[in-house]
């Protein structure tokens, strides 16, 4: 826990420009973490992957199927294209979106440019494409510290494990890299991923802490040790 605070308290003194890769679908908690660290001057660019990316590409009026919206709408994630939409207008100069998506057509992975969308009925976004990854990973070699939330696809199937499996192994080579646990954790852990220099046990806390927010643990180790220093 000390090592959590330490590291996520202070992420501001870590080396730029820094580099956000946000994806996952738990797109509410994931807005408020790119809301955070644009509004407090945090992230120099914001990547964003998973589905995270496609409601920014919906805010964006990328036409992305009946499918993958239909997703957005049932998760109950229609009111974060407005979000989105906001932020995109605010600092759409730092956030990123994908250039090209991952679809599954005939059984096999099928890659469509952001220009050729919406694809044929059925089909959903599965994960970024080569285009994306390629162009992310030029953004993420320049980056002093590279902090991974959410991975970039449904890497639990291998035929769209692409993007996630090569994006994080490229944040490895920041000087400084964090990954925001939960499924980022785990997805490192399936591909065999090594090298980064912290690894969050906390997933949602570590949410709450680069978004600014207090955590109970933290409060009560401060009403109950008032002269101990805790870094958040």
């Amino acid at each position: 826990m000390e090592r959590e605070l330490d590291v996520l308290g202070d992420i501001e003194s870590t080396p730029e420009p820094r580099t956000y890769v946000i994806g996952g679908a738990k797109v509410p908690d994931s807005m408020a973490v790119v809301e955070s660290v644009l509004e407090r001057g945090l992230a120099d660019r914001v990547l964003t992957t998973g589905v995270v990316a496609n409601v920014f590409m919906l805010a964006d009026e990328t036409d992305l199927g009946d499918a993958s919206a239909d997703f957005v709408y049932e998760q109950g994630y229609w009111d974060e294209i407005d979000r989105a939409s906001d932020l995109l207008t605010e600092y759409g100069d730092r956030i990123s979106l994908p250039e090209d998506v991952a679809v599954e057509r005939d059984g096999e992975r099928h890659e469509l440019s952001v220009a050729d969308l919406p694809p044929r009925e059925g089909e959903a976004v599965m994960d970024v494409g080569s285009e994306t990854v390629a162009a992310y990973g030029e953004v993420l070699e320049e980056s002093g510290t590279v902090v991974l939330n959410g991975p970039a696809g449904v890497f639990e199937d291998e035929t769209f494990a692409d993007g996630t499996r090569d994006l994080f192994g490229t944040a490895t080579e920041a000087e400084c890299s964090i990954v925001g646990g939960g499924d980022t954790a785990a997805a490192i852990r399936k591909f065999g991923i090594d090298g980064f220099d912290h690894v969050s046990t906390g997933g949602g806390a570590a949410l709450n802490m680069l978004t600014g927010e207090e955590l109970p643990a933290v409060e009560a180790l401060r009403k109950s040790k008032p002269d101990l220093e805790i870094q958040t």
